[in-house]
């Protein structure tokens, strides 16, 4: 959706702009501690402002939202940003991680062969927080 191949090495994720051969676009982000195991593109809740689509990175011990921004005006990248949305994987390999374009919905699928499902929401009733949480 956002035209970007991703590549983990360890810790670090590459995305590659493909959809234009003429232009070399690479973005680096090493916003995580551990190797990343799965990785998807999700469309934010409506309370989420200010950015365009959340990198889902799943790693051996945590799976985590990253803000994606376009610059205005362009398809070009913006870094990533880490947010406080995040959640231990609580010992569980996620081996895929899917989106609902429509619902913004986060789904993961784990070793221990459940289907999970990544939940974010505005909490700020209380002391103004966010919470994210993971369900089988």
């Amino acid at each position: 959706e956002i035209q970007r191949l991703w590549r983990s090495f360890d810790s670090k994720i590459v995305l590659w702009k493909y959809d234009d051969p003429g232009v070399q676009e690479v973005t680096e982000y090493t916003g995580v501690s551990e190797a990343v195991v799965a990785a998807a593109i999700a469309h934010p809740k409506e309370f989420v402002q200010s950015i365009d689509y959340f990198l889902v990175l799943a790693t051996t011990l945590e799976i985590s939202l990253h803000a994606l921004r376009f610059a205005p005006g362009s398809n070009r990248l913006l870094p990533p940003v880490r947010t406080q949305f995040s959640v231990a994987s609580d010992d569980i390999s996620m081996n895929a991680v899917v989106c609902d374009p429509s619902s913004g919905r986060i789904f993961l699928g784990g070793r221990d062969g459940c289907i999970h499902e990544l939940q974010y929401f505005d909490d700020s009733r209380w002391m103004g927080r966010r919470k994210c949480r993971k369900t089988a």
